[in-house]
C-alpha cells in the first residue's frame, strides 16, 4: 500500500460499484484456508477493503505458483505468523515478504492445555492463548505491524488458519467496528477448508508412525479427532462476548493490551474503505 494514509486504494475485480464482491476464498495449490477479511461492514457503515488483508493456514508448502500469486497478482509483502516457534523454525513460511513471527501460545503452555483438556478447540482454550499472547506482548506488537501503511497488502496466519488466525481475525474486525454475528460467521467458513489439511495431516502421521511434529506444535497432545477442525461460530462468539463484558468492546480489549487509541484510529484508516461513517 503505498498511498498515503488515509488515501484511495486501487480499485479491486469486482468492488467497484454495482459489481461483485471479489471472491473471499483464494485458492492456491499447497494452501487450503487462505481468505479475504474484506466486505465485512463495521457499526459505522463502512466495509473492511478487499484485497487488503487476509487470513491463512500455514504458508511452508507452497509451490513456485502459490508464491507468484500471492507476492505478484496479491501483492502480499508483510506477513504474521502466529505459529509457535518450534514450528516456524522446522517450517518457515516459503514466502517473498517481510515475515513478523509473533507466537500467541508457546510450545510448552500449549502442550499442558493439551494434556489437560485436549486439542480440540473451545472458547475457554481461545481465551487461553489470548492470555498467552498478552504475556509476550504479541497483541501490541501485531497491531504496531498493521497500524503502518507500508504493511499492506498483509496476510496472517497460523496451522490450520483457524485457531489463532481465527482469534486475529476476530481482533482485527472487532477493532474495527464489526459485529460479533459477522466475526463468528467469518470463524465458521475455515470448517469447509479443513478436509484437505486434514489429509496433509494424516500423511505426516502416517509417514513418522507419531504425532504430525512438523505440522502441530506438539505431536505428543495433537489429536485428529473431528472437533479439531471444527469451527462452530459460538467458539468465537463467546470469546467475542467475554472480551465485551470485562473490556467494554474489542477495542476496549485492544487497547488494555498497550496499543494507543491513536494507533487503532490509524489501523482503521487504513482498513475501512473512505466515505463519511454513518
Amino acid at each position: 500500500m503505498s498511498e498515503a494514509l488515509g488515501g484511495p486504494l486501487p480499485q479491486t475485480p469486482g468492488s467497484d460499484a454495482g459489481g461483485t464482491a471479489p471472491e473471499r476464498h483464494i485458492r492456491f495449490d499447497r494452501v487450503f484456508n487462505f481468505r479475504d477479511l474484506g466486505g465485512y461492514r463495521a457499526r459505522d457503515g463502512r466495509a473492511v477493503r478487499w484485497r487488503t488483508i487476509f487470513r491463512s493456514d500455514s504458508l511452508h508448502e507452497m509451490s513456485d505458483s502459490d508464491r507468484h500469486h500471492f507476492a505478484e497478482q496479491l501483492g502480499v509483502c508483510t506477513v504474521l505468523d502466529l505459529r509457535n516457534p518450534g514450528s516456524v523454525e522446522r517450517n518457515p513460511a516459503n514466502v517473498r515478504a517481510t515475515v513478523h513471527n509473533i507466537a500467541f501460545i508457546d510450545d510448552a503452555a500449549l502442550s499442558a492445555y493439551g494434556e489437560q483438556h485436549g486439542s480440540v478447540a473451545s472458547t475457554e482454550w481461545y481465551l487461553e492463548v489470548l492470555h498467552g499472547a498478552e504475556q509476550v506482548d504479541g497483541i501490541a506488537r501485531a497491531f504496531a505491524v498493521l497500524s503502518e501503511p507500508s504493511s499492506y497488502p498483509l496476510s496472517f496466519n497460523c496451522s490450520l488458519g483457524k485457531d489463532r488466525a481465527g482469534l486475529m481475525a476476530a481482533l482485527v474486525l472487532g477493532a474495527l467496528g464489526v459485529d460479533h454475528e459477522q466475526i463468528g460467521e467469518d470463524y465458521s467458513l475455515s470448517e469447509q477448508n479443513m478436509g484437505p489439511i486434514r489429509q496433509r495431516y494424516e500423511r505426516v502421521r502416517d509417514a513418522l508412525g507419531t504425532g504430525p511434529s512438523d505440522h502441530s506444535e506438539s505431536s505428543r497432545t495433537f489429536s485428529l479427532a473431528d472437533g479439531t477442525f471444527a469451527s462452530p461460530p459460538e467458539w468465537m462468539t463467546g470469546v467475542l462476548e467475554a472480551l465485551a463484558a470485562e473490556y467494554g468492546s474489542v477495542r476496549g480489549y485492544v487497547e488494555a493490551q498497550g496499543v494507543p487509541g491513536a494507533e487503532l484510529d490509524r489501523f482503521a484508516g487504513l482498513l475501512l474503505e473512505q466515505g463519511q461513517p454513518e
